[in-house]
């Protein structure tokens, strides 16, 4: 159960890099850092509009307002800060599979069973936010 947990974790990260690598934001060189200004304009750190508080429909040419708070919900969760997030959560999961193989290789250390456990409940709760996945088991769910 727990390579599934890994292997669903790593597809759901790989997912959320892809999406992020996918935006085509005019950045350079800063690499999918946005910004919203007071004026609800998300934009790019180099000032490229990504993203004003009206949008246009298709062909109407209609004002549409955006929802209060959505350009700096979207300037907090730019593609720079997926990316990190995605490399830090990658990160805590090779801990993880270290203190595995290390208890393998010594299974009478103490000190490393609590270090795997921490570690494991750490994976569980990153898997939790994809908890509505229908790849997603319920035994996978963190102890309250």
């Amino acid at each position: 159960m727990t390579a599934d947990l890994v292997a669903f974790l790593r597809a759901r990260l790989a997912e959320d890099e892809q999406v992020a690598r996918a935006v085509d934001d005019n950045s350079a060189p800063w690499d999918g850092q946005w910004a919203a200004d007071g004026r609800d304009v998300l934009r790019t750190v180099n000032g490229h509009v990504l993203a004003r508080a009206t949008a246009t429909t298709d062909g109407r040419n209609l004002p549409i307002p955006l929802k209060p708070g959505l350009t700096k919900h979207w300037a907090r969760h730019d593609p720079a800060r997926v990316l990190a997030e995605v490399d830090a959560k990658r990160r805590i999961i090779a801990q993880y599979e270290r203190a595995r193989e290390g208890r393998c290789t010594h299974p009478d250390d103490l000190a490393s069973a609590g270090a795997v456990l921490a570690l494991y409940g750490a994976v569980k709760l990153l898997a939790l936010p994809f908890a509505g996945h229908p790849d997603y088991l319920p035994g996978w769910a963190p102890d309250a």
